[in-house]
């Protein structure tokens, strides 16, 4: 059974389970928060909640220690945040692909079941499910692929792939 929750320290935009942790979050995220863990789970990492480790006394005394190296609390949920956006910006550039996305954030963002995102789009459960999981692989990284020094697009990839399986 997938993890349905991440400490920031277990989060990584390689694992399929952390994107979907993030996509079904993300309005926690752009909100500076971390979403709170279920019960039985402690958030012993994240930005929130934590006490901050005791300071070493100045060298000497001319030299006062500065706050560097200090985050606010709400930087790493945000900046988690616009990395997915960033990744899932880059799922565009055809017609499929943005009908990918749509399938995407309706099923994982929006909570709407397969069965019923097959209905509307009048096609088989299975093809949804495959289209949603394409654009999870391609989130996860295992798709972002650079072309000419800039990142592919969804629609790219999707077309080196073909070239490659032909």
């Amino acid at each position: 059974m997938p993890d349905d929750w991440f400490s920031y320290r277990g989060l990584a935009f390689q694992d399929p389970d952390c994107i979907v942790f993030i996509a079904s979050h993300i309005a926690i995220f752009e909100d500076g928060r971390w979403p709170q863990p279920p019960n039985g789970r402690r958030m012993t990492d994240g930005p929130i909640s934590l006490t901050p480790l005791p300071k070493d006394p100045p060298l000497s005394r001319h030299k006062t220690p500065y706050a560097r190296n200090k985050e606010a609390p709400f930087v790493k949920p945000e900046g988690i945040a616009a990395e997915f956006r960033r990744r899932l910006e880059l799922v565009r550039g055809s017609d499929r692909a943005d009908g990918d996305r749509v399938l995407f954030e309706e099923h994982v963002m929006g909570g709407t079941e397969i069965h019923r995102l097959a209905r509307i789009k009048a096609c088989p459960e299975w093809l949804v499910d495959y289209r949603i999981r394409r654009v999870l692989r391609f989130l996860t990284g295992k798709g972002l692929k650079y072309l000419n020094g800039r990142p592919a697009t969804y629609a790219e990839w999707i077309a080196k792939r073909v070239k490659e399986r032909t």
